[in-house]
């Protein structure tokens, strides 16, 4: 089963803390559904507070994905994925960073407004 931490830790603009919360149900509720071809969980979600504690959690066992919720935390997630290569690390936001190649994956053609907001605005 794939270890999955996401750290609340971070804000960035107008977005409230209680939105933050609710991002965070929503993805762990998703994730923690996901299931393999024979509707078997894959993953266990757990949230922590802050990157310290994060990186705690990585010294002490096995973490497959770390999840970050706000741009705020983009200099934070660099900084682990430098030292741990092998942990995919996410970080969501609203803002695709304008002096950065943005890197799409195929897939989401199949949601074209997700496309067009990328390209387009």
């Amino acid at each position: 089963m794939r270890k999955v931490i996401i750290v609340q830790e971070g804000q960035w603009g107008i977005v409230t803390r209680e939105n933050y919360d609710e991002f965070i149900k929503i993805l762990k509720r998703i994730v923690e559904n996901a299931v393999d071809g024979n509707k078997e969980r894959i993953a266990e979600v757990e949230v922590v507070e802050t990157s310290a504690e994060a990186l705690t959690r990585l010294e002490m066992k096995r973490i497959d994905t770390l999840i970050f919720i706000s741009r705020d935390m983009l200099a934070e997630a660099k900084k682990i994925k430098k030292v741990h290569h092998r942990l995919k690390v996410v970080l969501f936001t609203g803002l695709i960073p304008e002096e950065e190649v943005i890197l799409v994956d195929k897939g989401w053609l199949f949601s074209s407004k997700e496309i067009e907001r990328i390209i387009l605005y």
